[in-house]
């Protein structure tokens, strides 16, 4: 269907799992990728790449994933082909490039998609605040992964709007739609069966009387979640069970051995009757032992960064109960008493954060810092969570209920087979949008930031080229500046140069209309194709400037 085309803005770091330094946004890029190619239903899969090479592993992954349709590139510097899927969608907030990229093309020419994995970034509190300030149009969308997102996204839009009319007096405002479509998964990566369990049990000398309580993501205690109220409650819990062998596997990464350090001082000086093991999460085999292994999944997100949190619907979709942290994008995701049980937190008033805003503002405290100094000071009821735990422990039928309810739940709402749809029918929307306001002739404007070089500075020279100026070989014959042409290519201080220099028979063209003839430039323009002139009359300059050629003002 014309209007569900999207060009995909590869860049590899945003769409793969392979980082030592593994964050969320590299998993949801990996697993959406994965989706769109296999329940994506476009006439053409688009990539729009900086380089042919990002462009051929976009391909191999197509290759690997679907045989629907080979992979169509768009060019970095051939932007305006983005005409063609009338869509591009960009990981992230910050796609103000592309937005000025477009004004200087056609502004109805296409649509852009982001969407955002945190607002509490200053690179992405920058990138929403200046949606008001760039070409972004209401034919553009930000995906919000969760109501959560929007509200936050919608807090500093309203903070910029106020500025903007207080400040500058301006009265009028456009912004782009920003829908909530939940992160999905491929359920079917997450089935389980009883032999698998086992082997799983088995790998970590885990026996059938033993109770395991799962935590998969990153490990940092300052911009994940810390550990201390999940340690805290299950360690009481299980000391309410003390016929029940209780372990804990945290199945992650440090960011580095501090941070190991500092997890390992909590779990020794906390963890009593509770085992903990730690394996690591960016090996996905042991990622899948883990999840088979597991009896309950727990995640107490803390952090301002958050903002869905896709390990609980992992968690759901491996059929296993959850107790998470009434937070973020979990409040919507799991289903108190129904998935599993979200667990009260509580946190300072407004009015109290002040100063670890000006910290970071002031570049004081850098990100890890801020985010760390925020979550401090958000709490996890952790009487509450010992009684889920307890309860839990207690009851195999509850959590085989719940395992399942969430199980159900994570495949009807999260799997990408009901995600995929939801991006495709936004993108039809948005070129719906966009088709109304072709008529407005909203085409090619300038980027006031970065203009033309030649216009910029054009009083740096002693002059500019006039029309009536007269074009002139600087040797003596054709063969001769053929010669010296041939030199001065091959030199490596033109390399550079390769992709907006003519190619050479184009330049020999020029050689030859002025083997016999002196020629102004508008002459020698017209013996060339109307698309190629602009090039021809740069390239003019460059041959004065190699000697190759003289003007009748030499």
């Amino acid at each position: 269907m014309v209007g569900k085309d999207c060009a995909i803005f590869f860049d590899e770091e945003a769409f793969s799992i392979k980082s030592e330094k593994l964050m969320g946004r590299n998993s949801a890029g990996d697993s959406f990728l994965k989706g769109y190619f296999t329940h994506g239903t476009p006439e053409h899969f688009w990539v729009y790449a900086k380089t042919k090479n990002q462009a051929q592993i976009f391909a191999d992954r197509l290759s690997q994933q679907s045989k629907k349709n080979e992979a169509k590139f768009i060019s970095w510097n051939s932007f305006s082909g983005l005409k063609d899927p009338g869509t591009i969608f960009f990981p992230g907030p910050n796609f103000k490039t592309l937005a000025w990229q477009r004004r200087l093309a056609d502004e109805t020419g296409w649509s852009i998609c982001g969407i955002t994995h945190t607002t509490s970034s200053a690179m992405a509190m920058d990138a929403i605040g200046s949606f008001y300030t760039e070409p972004i149009k209401s034919w553009d969308a930000l995906i919000c992964t969760s109501n959560s997102v929007k509200k936050n996204v919608e807090f500093i839009l309203e903070n910029k709007k106020r500025y903007l009319k207080d400040e500058l007096g301006l009265l009028s405002f456009t912004e782009p739609k920003l829908p909530v479509i939940p992160l999905g998964i491929n359920t079917k990566d997450f089935k389980s069966s009883e032999e698998n369990r086992q082997l799983a049990r088995k790998s970590f000398e885990i026996d059938e009387n033993t109770l395991v309580v799962l935590y998969v993501g990153r490990l940092s205690f300052h911009a994940k979640a810390n550990p201390v109220p999940m340690y805290l409650a299950v360690e009481k819990a299980a000391k309410l069970n003390p016929s029940k062998k209780i372990k804990i596997i945290e199945c992650g990464w440090y960011s580095n051995d501090w941070i190991k350090s500092a997890f390992s001082e909590l779990s020794t000086n906390i963890l009593d009757d509770v085992e903990l093991i730690t394996i690591d999460g960016r090996d996905q085999e042991k990622v899948k032992t883990a999840w088979h292994s597991a009896d309950i999944f727990c995640s107490f997100s803390d952090n301002i960064q958050e903002t869905f949190g896709i390990s609980p619907i992992e968690a759901m979709a491996s059929g296993l109960p959850v107790v998470v942290s009434d937070w973020d994008g979990y409040k919507e995701s799991v289903r108190d008493e129904v998935d599993g049980f979200r667990i009260p937190t509580i946190m300072p008033e407004g009015g109290f954060g002040s100063d670890l805003a000006m910290s970071y503002a002031m570049e004081l405290d850098d990100y890890d810092r801020y985010i760390g100094k925020t979550s401090a000071f958000v709490a996890i009821d952790i009487e509450h969570a010992v009684v889920r735990f307890d309860q839990l422990f207690k009851s195999e039928e509850l959590r085989k209920t719940l395992g399942q309810n969430g199980k159900t739940h994570a495949t009807k709402k999260y799997d990408w087979k009901a995600i995929i749809p939801a991006y495709e029918e936004l993108w039809y929307e948005l070129y719906e949008l966009r088709s109304k306001h072709k008529s407005e002739k909203l085409g090619a404007k300038t980027w006031p930031e970065r203009p033309d070089p030649y216009m910029s500075f054009s009083h740096y020279s002693t002059r500019q080229l006039g029309d009536l100026e007269v074009f002139e070989l600087a040797y003596e014959n054709y063969y001769q500046t053929v010669i010296i042409f041939n030199q001065f290519k091959n030199f490596h201080s033109n390399n550079f140069l390769a992709p907006i220099l003519l190619n050479e028979d184009n330049f020999l063209r020029i050689f030859k209309f002025l083997e016999n003839d002196r020629l102004t430039s508008s002459a020698i323009l017209k013996k060339f194709d109307e698309a190629l002139r602009p090039m021809v009359y740069r390239n003019l300059f460059w041959l004065l400037k190699m000697g190759l050629l003289k003007t009748d003002n030499n």
